[in-house]
């Protein structure tokens, strides 16, 4: 039986052009919330939709602003859309208790318009580059809006009207008022509460590592802890905006003490950007570059552990501004760094670390090499880094 001769005689194909728009917003949704997870994994990811430096879905999703509450905005989407469908199909099929889903839709869209006008003043003036596929989102509400309000004779007032009425009618008719407020309760609790603490656990430890003086104790070397003669080398491929480099950084450093004397870690920059990094053809992380830079100059002050320790544990906020903080924080002469920062070999330092990670055909971030050979790759568990370490050592 085809799906529109369920459907109510009423405009099905309306409906059905309703419930595609809202797939495709879904779709788009799901697609964010992946780039999303690529910019935080520290993969290098060349997303179809970074076409230039100012149309860029990348260094959207690598600013501050793509979270709200701890939580992506993709995330937000996914749900928003799959609420949408879910009240269009239950409506459609008589299932839900909703007199009409048109009104309720028309207030879900006019709301997401709002948020749309506010995060495109936040893409043009803070982030200064706007995504496309946010763009696609943006667009099915809008049209979905302007449907709505087309087949109902642009009747807004009566239709926002009857959109608040039905949608807090049904938690009051269709369902025990006493379990409407429990499901509402637990779901803000997931929401806002469970889910930022899961999402966001990793970077609270890592913030509270990086407040100790971790290097202290260790023989500093530059931009390395360990001594040449040691057993163990680790050349520790990075980059500063990624937010698995901070969590597998910090976590290896809880773990060096335990094999004191036996293990040589040493920094190598690796940002995954554009700016300074020939293998990333386009925008990913925006404020990697940079950001190594800074660290850099801190190392021409013998401040390079102080500013790492910064940087890392406050790496969602990496603009110039915020660096001259952490600079600060870290004991920097302000006047020095600044002179350092026009310094050109600075970044041709960066640029002979990142042809280092080539010779050693890094696809992405944290990488480590030890002694030379074995590779690995992103975060693993210490007790794979211990096994690891146990190996080389009873050789």
């Amino acid at each position: 039986m085809k799906l529109w001769k369920l459907l109510p005689p009423k405009a099905p194909l309306y409906t059905l052009i309703l419930m595609a728009l809202f797939i495709t917003g879904l779709a788009a949704s799901i697609y964010l919330q992946y780039l999303d997870w690529m910019v935080c994994s520290g993969q290098a990811y060349d997303s179809f939709c970074n076409v230039t430096n100012s149309i860029n879905c990348t260094t959207v999703a690598a600013s501050r602003y793509a979270k709200f509450l701890g939580l992506p905005l993709s995330l937000y989407g996914m749900e928003y859309f799959l609420a949408g469908l879910l009240i269009m199909l239950l409506s459609a099929f008589r299932i839900w208790r909703f007199k009409e889903w048109e009104p309720v839709i028309l207030v879900m869209t006019g709301m997401s318009i709002l948020i749309f006008a506010l995060l495109l003043y936040i893409s043009l003036a803070k982030i200064k580059a706007v995504c496309l596929v946010c763009g696609i989102v943006h667009l099915v509400n809008i049209s979905t809006f302007i449907a709505i309000l087309f087949k109902n004779k642009f009747k807004v007032k009566q239709l926002l009207s009857r959109g608040f009425q039905d949608g807090t009618s049904f938690f009051q008719t269709s369902i025990k008022p006493t379990v409407s407020l429990g499901l509402v309760t637990l779901f803000l609790i997931a929401q806002f509460f469970i889910f930022p603490i899961l999402s966001d656990a990793e970077n609270h430890s890592n913030e509270a590592i990086f407040e100790k003086s971790f290097w202290k104790g260790f023989y500093v070397d530059g931009n390395a802890l360990g001594k040449k003669t040691a057993p163990i080398i680790i050349q520790e491929f990075t980059d500063f905006q990624c937010p698995f480099c901070a969590k597998a950084h910090s976590q290896l450093m809880q773990l060096l003490p335990k094999y004191a004397g036996k293990v040589r870690l040493k920094h190598y920059d690796y940002p995954l950007d554009h700016n300074c990094n020939p293998t990333i053809k386009k925008a990913f992380h925006p404020y990697a570059c940079q950001a190594a830079y800074y660290a850099r100059c801190a190392l021409r002050q013998n401040k390079y552990w102080q500013m790492e320790k910064e940087i890392f544990a406050n790496n969602k906020r990496l603009e110039n501004n915020d660096l001259l903080y952490y600079a600060q924080k870290a004991g920097l002469d302000l006047e020095k760094l600044k002179k350092c920062l026009q310094d050109k070999s600075i970044k041709d330092e960066v640029v002979q670390d990142i042809e280092i990670g080539r010779r050693h055909n890094l696809r992405g971030t944290p990488t480590y090499i030890i002694n030379g050979k074995e590779k690995v790759v992103g975060y693993i568990p210490n007790q794979e880094w211990e096994n690891l370490f146990n190996d080389i050592l009873n050789k």
